[in-house]
Parts: C-alpha cells; sequence; structure tokens
C-alpha cells in the first residue's frame, strides 16, 4: 500500500480524520466546561454533548480500523504499529535518529510521505484515541447502569480521565508539527485537510 505520489492519503481516509479530530477537539473542549459525573444529580447539555460525540468517536474509530486493515491504498498497518516487527522497529529507529539530527541543527525534517517515525505516531494517536473512547463507553455504561462505583466502572473512569490528559498532549503536539512543516513548506495541511475526491 504506497500512497499516490498526487494524492498522499485517499478521501476515505482524509475524511475520517476529518470527522474524529472533530469530535476529539470538541470532546476535549466539552470536558473542561461541562458538570461531571457526581458533581451534580442533573447532566447539563455540555455533558449531553460530551457524552453522544464520545459515542460517535467510539463507532468511527471502530469504523477506522476495519477501513485501515482493508484499505488498497495509505499506510500499512505495520509501519503505523510497528512494535511487532523487527524490520519495522529498526526503520522507526532509523528515521528517528534522522529527525533528531535535523532538530539538533534547528531544521525541519525533509517530509517523506510514508516515513517511519510520523507514521508510528499516527499509530499511537489511533490507540490513544481507541482507548480513550473505549472507556468513555465503559463509563457511560456504569453510568447509565447505576453501577460508577463498580470495579469496572470505577476502572474505565480512572483511564478515561488519565488518557484525557495524554489526548491534549497529543493534539498540541499533533497540530504544532502540522503547522510548523506547513509553514516550513515541507507538507501543506490540505494533504490531509481536503475534502476532494
Amino acid at each position: 500500500m504506497t500512497p499516490s505520489p498526487t494524492k498522499p492519503h485517499n478521501f476515505k481516509t482524509r475524511l475520517f480524520h476529518s470527522v474524529i479530530a472533530i469530535l476529539v477537539v470538541s470532546q476535549v473542549v466539552t470536558s473542561q466546561f461541562m458538570t461531571k459525573p457526581g458533581e451534580s444529580l442533573k447532566e447539563d447539555i455540555l455533558f449531553e454533548v460530551h457524552e453522544y460525540t464520545g459515542i460517535a468517536v467510539f463507532f468511527l474509530i471502530l469504523a477506522f480500523w476495519i477501513f485501515v486493515y482493508f484499505r488498497d491504498r495509505g499506510t500499512e498497518p505495520a509501519t503505523l504499529f510497528p512494535w511487532f516487527w523487527k524490520k519495522k522497529r529498526m526503520a522507526l529507529w532509523a528515521d528517528t535518529k534522522v529527525h533528531l539530527a535535523a532538530l539538533s541543527k534547528f531544521k525541519v525534517p525533509e517530509h517523506v510521505r510514508g516515513a517511519a517515525l510520523p507514521s508510528a505516531v499516527h499509530g499511537l494517536g489511533i490507540l490513544l484515541i481507541t482507548l480513550m473512547a473505549t472507556t468513555g463507553i465503559g463509563w457511560w455504561i456504569a453510568i447509565k447502569l447505576g453501577d460508577v462505583a463498580t470495579a469496572w466502572g470505577e476502572t474505565s473512569r480512572q483511564v478515561h480521565e488519565i488518557t484525557s490528559k495524554l489526548v491534549w498532549a497529543y493534539l498540541i503536539g499533533h497540530v504544532g508539527f502540522a503547522l510548523i512543516n506547513q509553514f516550513a513548506g515541507k507538507q501543506p495541511l490540505t494533504d490531509m485537510w481536503s475534502l476532494k475526491k
């Protein structure tokens, strides 16, 4: 699965990315202002938005996993998740050294489509959002069943709250590097943020 030289990501990949990104941003923003479960007996509108966008993210990320496995063009799963393949881990280490060498000279590394390090970082993002959505659904089910204090409900809540901080860090880093690449002329945002077929 190699990207096209003119369109690095197919339309479905870009659409998944855009919708999931918008919903995840909605999640992290509403989480800062909503009345959280346990703080009040009444759920506010922001919490309801958080609930339903979270459910949407859960089903979208599951659909994305299926899509990644079956698509015929794009970054192959082994490059997104290189941890189980020696050859992919070696490529990741080599690409990491290239990036570190460029950064040590205060240069923006050249953008190479399908490169090991950016692909693995995207893979971590997919895993992070999957964990966030799964624990959110677990916590939501526990709330609806009135079993928030059960072991699985409490574990879901704790992991969900910890993961939310990692999502903030990932979003800031991901958006930051995308903007740096855009302004350095290395990779235009339209490579991913375009809905043209």
